[in-house]
């Protein structure tokens, strides 16, 4: 009988260990392992976890940058934060504000990461042990936002996968 009881708290112990999927959107999810604390603040999913936290919402081309509206250049602007050449190509007002958007993240040390025509641009800052993830799919833009160590960042970035 005890050893029934001890089997039984042990397998939900570690079923409660495991990994979980947070589906981002019908093409891609996020593997993440169970949070202590899920919370829900505006338009921001917060999972808390033991040593990092973890931010996730959908870009809204009309309140990312407030006072301006990105409605059909969201993907190109989001591009021009990691990409110079991308920058570039903007109007010279929106090339102003794009490289101090990037400034204000600090946007340092790109990494770039395609799912079929999913792309991935990302950034960790160890001085704020902070990193930003953006996932630009056809038709959203994910933001996500760690704050941990950079291996926990990186893991992240390795758990966004295609949905089977």
């Amino acid at each position: 009988m005890i050893r029934t009881v001890f089997t039984l708290i042990f397998f939900f112990w570690a079923t409660s260990l495991s990994a979980q999927e947070l589906i981002l959107s019908k093409v891609i999810k996020l593997n993440v392992d169970s949070p202590i604390i899920i919370s829900h603040v505006s338009e921001t999913l917060v999972l808390t976890f033991e040593d990092n936290k973890l931010l996730h919402e959908t870009l809204d081309p009309q309140k990312f940058i407030p006072a301006v509206d990105l409605s059909g250049h969201e993907h190109q602007f989001i591009r021009s934060l990691f990409e110079v050449d991308s920058r570039m190509k903007l109007p010279a007002w929106l090339q102003v504000l794009s490289e101090e958007i990037a400034n204000s993240f600090p946007i340092q040390n790109v990494q770039q990461k395609s799912i079929d025509d999913i792309t991935i641009f990302s950034s960790y800052n160890k001085e704020e042990a902070h990193g930003i993830v953006f996932v630009l799919e056809a038709q959203v833009i994910h933001k996500i936002e760690v704050f941990g160590q950079q291996i926990q960042f990186q893991n992240v970035i390795n758990k966004i996968v295609k949905r089977s």
